[in-house]
């Protein structure tokens, strides 16, 4: 009896269950979306919002905290509303991998970095290795809107973070500045294993490089660069330039030696280094100067007359500069700058 009631169970196939035909009322289905308020926000509205939250601007000077804490907010602000909704993610996203950014202060994990100890260091390059890969590799489609990278490369396991990080300006196509920091040789004492990394690749995207300690091996990579910035003293090496980067309209004064002017015939800004005790080859520096056909901004450094012990006065030398500016502005018809920074005792 148990057996029969089991097999009556079990359904015939002509009585098996149809599916049932649901209409939709497809005017209700779209109520049930977001059409309304932030969610539908056009793209000018956005932008609006966006404005309030203007990145940092790229500098030669050390960076300020500052300048830091407002890099961070504008970061942690833009990733907040990309979690909003679809429309605000699609808008907000490409501007928060705008810019590859590791420098000193930053806060990771709660705690502000910091190269004076080897932990410290470490922390330094896994924070840039995890912002690499998440634009490369966890989601390649980032790498295209990526337009400044500005980092600085600590002293731990340099070789292979740099092979990394040449290896992804490559794919970095929208790529147009660069900060490329690094105290290797200062704080290991060692010969950092910097040349050589960046021969590979060429970065023909990169306009703009602001260069510290050593980081001038990337110049012969990038073609097209117009701006070569210099982040305080250290051992740049400018002629990796001569002949890599015939473009460039703006060199570091304090690494620009008359005798490499001649390399760089589209120079618009020269600043000449003049507070040598003894100047000489002054003649040969003006010669110099006077053959750039594009120059449009001179800017002496100098100290007092009365420290000096040889060579021509400021007010010789200022008088030289306005000839000079003169002359090629009769050719051009473009406004000239002069400008005299005298160095205090």
């Amino acid at each position: 009896m148990a057996k029969s009631a089991r097999r009556s169970k079990r359904l015939k196939e002509s009585e098996a269950i149809q599916p049932e035909h649901v209409e939709v009322d497809t005017k209700k289905a779209l109520k049930a979306t977001n059409t309304k308020g932030i969610a539908v926000f056009p793209d000018e509205l956005l932008l609006e919002i966006l404005s309030y939250f203007p990145p940092t601007a790229l500098t030669t000077r050390e960076y300020y905290q500052e300048d830091l804490d407002a890099q961070a907010a504008r970061s942690e602000v833009l990733d907040a509303l990309c979690q909003v909704c679809s429309n605000l993610r699609r808008f907000f996203r490409p501007y928060v991998w705008q810019r590859i950014e590791v420098r000193p202060g930053m806060l990771v994990n709660g705690e502000e970095l910091n190269d004076s100890t080897k932990r410290g260091r470490r922390e330094y390059n896994l924070e840039l290795l995890r912002q690499l890969e998440i634009v490369t590799i966890r989601d390649p489609a980032l790498a295209e809107y990526v337009q400044i990278v500005n980092v600085y490369v600590a002293a731990y396991s340099v070789r292979p973070v740099l092979d990394e990080l040449a290896r992804c300006l490559a794919l970095f196509t929208n790529l147009h500045t660069i900060t490329l920091d690094m105290r290797i040789g200062i704080q290991t004492g060692q010969k950092h294993p910097v040349p050589g990394t960046f021969d590979r690749y060429q970065y023909p995207q990169i306009k703009n490089v602001y260069l510290g300690y050593s980081a001038s091996y990337i110049l012969p990579s990038c073609p097209q660069v117009r701006k070569i910035f210099s982040l305080g003293d250290n051992d740049f090496k400018l002629e990796m330039a001569v002949n890599k980067c015939p473009l460039v309209v703006t060199l570091p004064y304090n690494f620009a030696p008359h005798e490499l002017l001649l390399a760089f015939p589209k120079l618009e800004k020269v600043s000449l280094n003049l507070t040598a005790r003894e100047l000489r080859s002054t003649n040969e520096m003006f010669n110099a100067v006077s053959s750039l056909e594009h120059l449009k901004h001179l800017t002496l450094h100098v100290i007092p007359d009365s420290i000096r012990s040889g060579g021509p006065t400021n007010e010789e030398l200022k008088q030289r500069s306005k000839e000079l500016l003169l002359e090629r502005q009769r050719h051009d018809k473009q406004d000239k700058t002069l400008v005299v920074h005298e160095k205090k005792q």
